[in-house]
């Protein structure tokens, strides 16, 4: 299933965890219209809440995202958990699930 274009099953909680991190900025937003597209209620995925520059990339590549800030300008999120990752010398503690009501998020 292609989560930027094929009809998702509704749901309580969509999780899209290390995912949108491998996405362009277009495919993000394709992928986030299709999880709101499927009137599910809950959206937990991965963000890093501590990074303070989003930047674009080729999907397939990688970069930590913070849905927090732009282009993105999540609301704060209902829950954070952070996943205590250790990955790349400590650069990526901030590294999270955060889980958002889709009814409050704009895309």
């Amino acid at each position: 299933m292609d989560i930027t274009k094929d009809r998702l099953p509704t749901g309580d909680l969509i999780l899209c965890r290390d995912c949108l991190v491998h996405f362009s900025f277009s495919d993000i937003h394709s992928a986030l219209n299709n999880f709101k597209a499927s009137q599910s209620r809950y959206l937990l995925t991965t963000t890093f809440t501590n990074h303070l520059c989003n930047h674009e990339i080729r999907t397939g590549s990688w970069r930590p995202l913070n849905l927090e800030i732009e282009p993105f300008n999540f609301p704060k999120p209902i829950l954070i958990i952070n996943e205590n990752c250790t990955e790349g010398e400590m650069n990526f503690a901030d590294k999270s699930l955060a889980l958002w009501d889709m009814n409050l998020i704009n895309f």
